[in-house]
This record gives structure tokens, sequence and C-alpha cells, in this order.
């Protein structure tokens, strides 16, 4: 197993950042503030959470001003033989 895929499964082996995920699959882009409204935690833990994401290249960060946006890395995930698509299901 590549390191890239190891350290893919074992940031998406979280409940939170799979969540993330499953969020960022459902629109293409999501600010920090519109992810966070989904979660009952801390600031810090959110931010640990996704510097996990980024580090491992699973979400990509746009800064705009004071404000981060967020979208899936489809194209790391497939080149890792991860097919991910839009369900209804949280």
């Amino acid at each position: 197993m590549s390191q890239d895929l190891e350290k893919i499964f074992q940031a998406l082996g979280n409940d939170i950042r799979l969540s993330v995920v499953k969020l960022l699959l459902k629109k293409t882009k999501l600010s920090c503030q519109d992810i966070q409204k989904h979660f009952n935690l801390s600031q810090p833990t959110m931010s640990h959470h996704f510097s996990q994401l980024i580090d491992t290249n699973i979400i990509n960060v746009e800064k705009a001003g004071a404000s981060h946006f967020y979208s899936l890395n489809r194209q790391l995930l497939e080149r890792n033989g991860i097919y991910l698509k839009r369900g209804d299901k949280k």
C-alpha cells in the first residue's frame, strides 16, 4: 500500500473528518463556518480536523480575505482508486 493511500485511509478513519468529506460531496465548495455549523465542536478541534484533511491533500483550501473555503480533492482520491459519489444519506 502506498504511503499516500495509507495516510488517506487514516484521515478518513475518523468520523468527524469523514463527515466533512461527505458534506463536501454535496457542495462544490463550503466555507469553514458552513462546515462548522454541522458539528458541536470547538474551533480548535475543527481546525485540527481541517489540518489533517489538508495535510493529506484530501481537501483543498482557498483563502478569500479572512474566510477559508474548502473543496474535495477528487483527483487525489481517484488517483488512489477511491471513487466517491454523492448520496442523500447523512
